[in-house]
């Protein structure tokens, strides 16, 4: 964990990254949702159009969760099927600020009564905290991270970069590869979830990228 530390504290450095792409199967993309949300709410009134707009919202950001942690590789080993546990998975990968998540579970949990219909400005701030949310997220569907190349850096971090040159996010296989020059010999190290190494360079990757 001391070796990582050296890389986080220079998370700001203009390091050389790749991304790639998150693809979303089907008709439908989490915006989609939220945007139904949205119609719901003004286009009817009553609790019908209350209780369609608050489901529709949190479609929304179940689906844009749920996208996101799969590529981080939440699948790839015994996780809970639970919205705090994913929750948990999204924070520790560092994919959303831990202020964004906090106030969107605060909405959640306001709101979600069994057999009770939400206010309309419940709704309206559950539906405004979402659509934060997704504004916050929407860019790793296009740039989440691949590589990061540590480039020829100045002689200032010359002598703490000269061994670990490329570190690599595998889609869906919740796994990280950190490659190594050692002398003349390249080595690969695989660092897999739900190890807490795994998460740190995982939240290095994402603030990288941003």
């Amino acid at each position: 964990m001391n070796e990582l530390d050296k890389y986080l504290d220079l998370v700001k450095y203009n390091y050389d990254p790749e991304w790639q792409t998150i693809e979303v199967d089907g008709d439908l993309k989490p915006r989609d949702y939220l945007n139904f949300a949205k119609q719901d709410i003004e286009e009817v009134e009553g609790s019908r159009s209350l209780i369609n707009a608050f489901l529709n919202a949190k479609r929304a950001l179940h689906y844009q969760i749920d996208l996101l942690i799969e590529a981080y590789g939440y699948k790839s080993h015994k996780n809970r099927n639970t919205f705090p546990a994913k929750q948990e998975y999204c924070k520790k990968c560092g994919i959303v600020s831990p202020g964004i998540l906090d106030k969107l579970n605060k909405v959640r949990n306001d709101i979600e009564h069994d057999y009770t219909v939400p206010t309309k400005s419940e709704v309206d701030d559950f539906i405004d905290v979402v659509e934060l949310f997704l504004a916050a997220t929407d860019r790793f569907f296009y740039r989440l991270p691949d590589n990061i190349v540590f480039p020829g850096l100045d002689e200032d971090y010359q002598d703490q970069f000269n061994d670990i040159y490329n570190v690599k996010l595998v889609q869906g296989m919740g796994k990280v590869i950190v490659s190594r020059q050692i002398g003349d010999t390249e080595q690969q190290e695989t660092i897999a979830a739900p190890s807490e190494e795994f998460f740190m360079w995982c939240s290095f990757l994402s603030k990288c990228t941003q």
